[in-house]
């Protein structure tokens, strides 16, 4: 019979070291089974050779770990990798989901070997940890570092220093101004929402990389491929900007004006509004010398950029002022010369409100979506219910834990056989929808925008004689124009107008009323000028 020496039982208070092996399995002199001993085993020197082979082990594999991370030039060429490798997921969405031309990846793809220039010289360093020791102890998040330069350009040699490393919100960018080259009629509030409902690689882009990239890359670098909050409005129109105007200044690339029939399209479709809108805002385009380009840094490096030289911008302000012109929101009747002007249409801007408010918000029995997830505070989750907090659980799981890395963390498996037992997953299928693709045909639009437009009423036209003969105040088109220039002044139609027009082209509504405000200033001056020259065209004929 064999015999061992181990460590003391502990059955019902035994202290008995010695076991005896019987039918395979180990029992104490005093007819205790040992349970530690079958799992086990033992050890020739009483048990204490295992431990110290296991703590071994564990220091061996602790110091490859520590060991792989790279250093120097390979460390930055790694995270280019990296970077290179979620651009391609995004194309891969944009294609393949999103409905994109395939030719997006191609002009991406040459956009991003222009940007490596930068990095020729720095990818042969061998001494880096110096040059980018600043960025290992920064906490600033990408909205951070837009905010300092949200209304100006950074610097030429923003994007040749040692420790410009190209931010996740840049991959959004440079999607957009690739598919603006392919003149295809891509918004940026495009990218905002489905970088935000995770239809698109954002929110969680490190987490799509494969182990063996993660594990040799130091944490700043894995930080920078994080998304810390949902995208905000505003953030990706200025980077946007940037982007342009850097390629523009550093290489020669200059990205052509936006095509703006189909865009104009686009807006006015989602929003429901007349035809009539169509030239109104093409005419205050010819009035106010509108290219809808991008601003080269070569031309207004030295001052800074407002928010009305953003090309998008400055046809979204246009809309907004043809539908402030052509259907005031105060609904006070204004006559038109004759029926064949635009004016001569009214729009029942409550039938518009009634067909374009959202239901009501956050349905309990609902989906828990990806932006409403996001923004889930603590006092949130203490308030909610047993099938929200369920909701937002499988949310966290799905999208924050990584299975791979939790499967290696310390004593993980001790506990897989709970895992079995009581799962942690749910059963149930509670996804929310995806935002169809572009070229889907949506329903729901349609019959908003037939209901609405059967809602049309016409105005009956008030020639000057009449108006004279009628002996009261004829208000026409365009009189009692309202300027908006506080969120406070925004109310009833104006402000879901205006709430609407800037979620869907990606704005934040303050934005969008000051550089409409802007823009109406500019179209004041160029109007006043324009008759300005008319008079003085006149006297010349006169003399």
């Amino acid at each position: 019979m064999e015999r061992k020496t181990g460590p003391r039982c502990g059955e019902d208070n035994c202290s008995s070291r010695r076991y005896h092996l019987d039918s395979g399995s180990w029992w104490c002199e005093r007819g205790h089974r040992s349970y530690q001993l079958d799992v086990k085993g033992v050890d020739d020197d009483g048990f204490t050779g295992g431990q110290n082979v296991v703590t071994a082990t564990k220091r061996k594999e602790k110091q490859e770990r520590v060991q792989t991370l790279f250093t120097g030039g390979k460390k930055i060429e790694l995270y280019l990798q990296c970077y290179q490798f979620v651009l391609r997921q995004q194309c891969w969405a944009l294609i393949h989901e999103k409905g994109l031309p395939a030719e997006l990846e191609t002009v991406v793809h040459d956009l991003w070997v222009l940007r490596l220039q930068n990095f020729s010289g720095l990818l042969q360093r061998s001494d880096l940890e110096d040059s980018v020791k600043a960025q290992e102890f920064s906490t600033q998040s990408d909205a951070e570092d837009e905010e300092k330069n949200k209304y100006g350009l950074r610097r030429q040699t923003a994007w040749t220093h040692p420790e410009s490393l190209p931010n996740l919100i840049q991959t959004l960018a440079l999607c957009y101004l690739s598919s603006v080259i392919l003149r295809f009629p891509l918004l940026i509030g495009d990218l905002v929402r489905w970088a935000n409902a995770g239809e698109i690689v954002y929110m969680t882009a490190s987490k799509s990389l494969q182990e063996s990239m993660k594990q040799r890359l130091h944490g700043f670098l894995l930080l920078k491929l994080e998304a810390s909050s949902i995208l905000a409005p505003d953030q990706l129109q200025t980077v946007v900007t940037d982007v342009a105007a850097n390629y523009n200044s550093l290489f020669g690339v200059e990205v052509p004006a936006l095509s703006y029939p189909p865009l104009l399209y686009r807006i006015m479709r989602e929003l429901c509004l007349p035809l009539d809108v169509y030239p109104a805002a093409v005419a205050l385009k010819e009035l106010l010398q509108y290219q809808f380009s991008f601003p080269s840094a070569k031309e207004k490096e030295p001052k800074k950029y407002s928010g009305a030289d953003q090309a998008q911008v400055q046809l979204v302000c246009c809309i907004v002022i043809a539908v402030k012109l052509l259907y005031p929101f105060d609904q006070a009747k204004r006559y038109p010369h004759t029926s064949a002007e635009p004016a001569s249409t009214v729009l029942d801007w409550d039938v518009w409100a009634s067909k374009m408010k959202d239901p009501e918000p956050m349905n309990r029995d609902g989906p828990l979506t990806n932006q409403e997830a996001w923004k889930i505070t603590e006092g949130d989750i203490m308030a909610m219910d047993k099938d929200r907090l369920d909701d937002y659980l499988d949310w966290y799981e799905k999208t924050i834990m990584d299975e791979e890395v939790l499967s290696k963390a310390p004593g993980y498996k001790g506990r897989e056989v709970w895992f079995d037992t009581f799962p942690v997953s749910s059963t149930r299928t509670r996804e929310p929808p995806p935002s169809p693709a572009l070229s889907d045909h949506v329903s729901d639009t349609t019959q908003r925008l037939r209901d609405i437009q059967s809602s049309l009423k016409m105005r009956r036209a008030v020639t000057d004689k009449e108006a004279e003969k009628s002996k009261k105040e004829v208000q026409r088109p365009g009189s009692g124009y309202r300027f908006y220039l506080e969120p406070i002044h925004l109310e009833g139609h104006a402000r879901l107008f205006y709430e609407k027009t800037a979620d869907f082209v990606g704005m934040s509504v303050v934005t969008l009323l000051r550089t409409v405000g802007e823009t109406e200033k500019r179209v004041k001056r160029r109007w006043r000028a324009k008759k300005e020259d008319l008079a003085y065209v006149s006297d010349d004929g006169e003399d």
